[in-house]
């Protein structure tokens, strides 16, 4: 298993645009390409434009990882990302999300270490009340700069079941499996994957009485 825990709070600045602030930590999560085996914590925040079920934005994230559980600090990652993203829901039960993003990270002096470009498709199916069924796919090749130049491409694919507690609590547990082809011998991988998360997200709507601020 692999502990994660994900906090969000999301603004509404006008009908078509939001902006959001994060933190999460633990293990990294099911879903996402690993920069490590050990345990992780970051804090960004986000800036998005939505034209109904396209949306596109900027974030900025701060990462820290750690050796073991939250141990010595091993690395810093500073990224910057470029996304768009398109949710199509045919029934209540049923929503495909296709996205992709660009980013661009740097180390703790602001030295560029990656160019990432990244492609990825989630499905969830609702199965009976709370419980869904999850998938999804997602490929990224990053290109290293400066003294590690090299290249890398990650392929993954999971699945599982999400419960759904309320609007804001969602629990999910999910199993997977990654491919890593790299120009470094030691980077190139295959594994799999499984863990757990419970993920928070609450949402504060801006006030729309008259006369407010």
């Amino acid at each position: 298993m692999a502990p994660y825990l994900g906090l969000m709070a999301t603004a509404h600045l006008q009908s078509d645009w939001t902006t959001a602030i994060f933190a999460n930590g633990g293990h990294n999560p099911l879903g996402s390409f690993a920069d490590g085996d050990n345990t992780l914590a970051s804090v960004g925040a986000n800036l998005v434009k939505h034209w109904g079920a396209l949306r596109a934005g900027i974030s900025l994230e701060h990462t820290r990882y750690f050796d073991d559980a939250f141990g010595t600090t091993t690395n810093i990652g500073n990224d910057v990302n470029v996304f768009a993203s398109y949710l199509w829901k045919p029934n209540p039960g049923l929503q495909i999300r296709s996205s992709a993003t660009v980013a661009m990270r740097a180390d703790e002096a602001l030295t560029v270490q990656r160019y990432s470009y990244g492609a990825r498709i989630d499905i969830e199916q609702r199965l009976s009340g709370p419980w869904w069924l999850v998938a999804a796919s997602r490929l990224r090749r990053s290109d290293y700069v400066g003294s590690e130049s090299g290249r890398d491409t990650r392929l993954g694919i999971l699945a599982g079941l999400k419960y759904r507690i309320n609007e804001s609590v969602e629990a999910k547990i999910l199993a997977g499996y990654e491919n890593r082809a790299s120009t470094f011998a030691s980077r190139a991988s295959d594994k799999f994957v499984v863990g757990a998360s419970i993920d928070l997200d609450i949402d504060f709507m801006r006030p729309r009485r008259p006369g407010s601020r």
